[in-house]
């Protein structure tokens, strides 16, 4: 069908064609083998664009609100392990996956990674105050009775 288009009051005629598709399967886009997504970094595809285009997201805005840099949190995830060590090992490992999530630029998993992290750090601390507590009444009870 011709439909009228005017351009610099000049009247030009265009023919819309229908195309059908075609049974075989196209990508939609191609991607090179290094940027497609791997194991280590599985948003690469997600992040991978041009370096001026990187908008570089504050720590700040990533950690739980006490912390303000990932060096906090982790020095608080080891801080953790004293007062129990399962719970501890668990903030240290997410603190570490969170820090260098951020680094890649995946500031999404970066955050649900620190968050985790510092569930787990307090976790421990509440974990070890009581096993700490209940071991100070046990221990007082007995030094009591002699």
């Amino acid at each position: 069908m011709d439909t009228p288009y005017i351009h610099n009051d000049q009247t030009e005629h265009h023919t819309i064609v229908q195309v059908e598709p075609s049974t075989s399967e196209v990508n939609s886009f191609a991607m090179e083998n290094q940027q497609k997504n791997t194991t280590r970094n599985p948003m690469r595809e997600a992040t991978s664009i041009a370096p001026m285009l990187v908008i570089r997201t504050e720590s700040s805005e990533i950690l739980p609100k006490p912390f303000t840099k990932f060096s906090q949190l982790i020095v608080c995830s080891y801080l953790s392990m004293l007062c129990c060590c399962i719970c501890g090992a668990m903030a240290v490992k997410r603190a570490v996956h969170a820090k260098i999530r951020r680094n890649q630029g995946v500031y999404v998993v970066a955050k649900k990674k620190a968050r985790q992290a510092g569930g787990w750090i307090l976790a421990a601390v509440l974990f070890g105050l009581v096993i700490y507590s209940i071991i100070a009444v046990v221990v007082s009870l007995k030094f009591s009775k002699k």
